[in-house]
């Protein structure tokens, strides 16, 4: 399950549907990337350096693999889990270019009711606006926006700031202030090189009641 948008002037998002017991899995159900001409700015960091462990029981220790890799929240401080099992029960895409994924499945916490995300693309000007709505009980006590980046961002308030080598964007987070964090991680790539990459992560305001939690930002091309 993959939906694949362009815009007239160079930016471009995919996002993920499926499972997390595919093919030289990653669980990475729900994921999104957005670019702006050659460059990933919200990126999937693809297949990393293949080891021993790779191949193991280790395997979802490596970022790559991992959903801590990939553009999708972190569920009271847990990832998604791996296997056939762990998924999304729905995803539709309009010809308008809005498309909507509900993975609550992925992460098998039982306080996580449901989870679902809604990507707006403009074909036009090529602005993406992102909306999660988590459904969850009083005992869930964190949700977390997680997204990776290999260009070191800038963040000033509710607004993260990435340029790459060419092209850029800026994403801003809608209501009150929160607290970005952008926490440097190494990548070892398919080709043994060792690559920074950075986490963009925020707390979702509202964890701790049930009831509805929501995320809301925007992606725009600079």
């Amino acid at each position: 399950q993959w939906v694949i948008c362009q815009s007239g002037n160079g930016a471009g998002m995919a996002a993920k549907g499926g499972h997390n017991g595919e093919p030289h899995n990653h669980n990475d159900v729900g994921s999104f990337l957005y670019l702006n001409g050659k460059d990933f700015l919200l990126t999937d960091l693809g297949c990393g350096e293949y080891t021993r462990e790779y191949f193991s029981e280790k395997r979802y220790e490596h970022l790559c693999c991992r959903s801590l890799g990939h553009n999708v929240p972190l569920i009271d401080g847990k990832e998604q889990l791996a296997g056939e099992e762990y998924g999304c029960d729905g995803f539709g895409t309009e010809g308008s270019g809005r498309t909507v994924i509900s993975f609550a499945g992925a992460y098998a916490n039982p306080e996580l009711k449901s989870l679902v995300r809604c990507l707006d693309w403009n074909e036009a000007d090529g602005t993406l606006q992102v909306e999660d709505c988590f459904q969850v009980t009083e005992r869930l006590q964190s949700v977390r926006e997680n997204l990776i980046t290999e260009w070191e961002p800038r963040i000033e308030g509710n607004t993260v700031r990435i340029q790459g080598a060419q092209g850029g964007c800026t994403l801003v987070i809608e209501g009150p202030q929160v607290t970005v964090s952008c926490i440097p991680r190494k990548f070892s790539d398919h080709g043994g090189n060792l690559r920074d990459v950075w986490l963009i992560q925020w707390e979702v305001p509202g964890a701790g009641k049930a009831g509805k939690l929501w995320a809301r930002f925007t992606v725009t091309p600079v």
